[in-house]
């Protein structure tokens, strides 16, 4: 299960653990490519960043770089979550788990349930 980097990465990444299986006589349709991905839910994008970053580094006790949370992060309206969500799904992601990297936790999973899984 991955936790970041681009989606293509992801599929190239996958495509080489298949033939890795293939080599060693496992059936690669038997794997279920999953993805560990952060949300946050909120139509003010730099606010829906803002506060994920501050729920990171606050969660890990430490300072992470912007660049590195725009790699594991989906944030905005639930269209572009959806939408950056949906790109791992095109490259063969099958399972996602999602930390909801916001203070209100119970209407992140409420919008993420609602709003935004219906559209990937």
């Amino acid at each position: 299960m991955a936790a970041s980097g681009d989606p293509l990465q992801y599929q190239a990444t996958l495509h080489s653990i298949r033939g890795y299986m293939k080599e060693y006589g496992r059936d690669p349709d038997g794997l279920l490519p999953g993805l560990y991905y952060n949300i946050n839910v909120n139509e003010d994008r730099e606010s829906a960043f803002d506060e994920s970053m501050r729920f990171l580094d606050t969660y890990y006790m430490t300072h992470y770089k912007p660049e590195l949370v725009e790699s594991w992060l989906a944030w905005g309206s639930p269209e572009q979550c959806a939408a950056k969500l949906r790109q791992y799904v095109d490259v063969g992601v099958r399972m996602i788990t999602l930390r909801l990297t916001g203070w209100d936790q119970i209407g992140q999973l409420q919008r993420c349930i609602e709003e935004v899984l219906p559209k990937i």
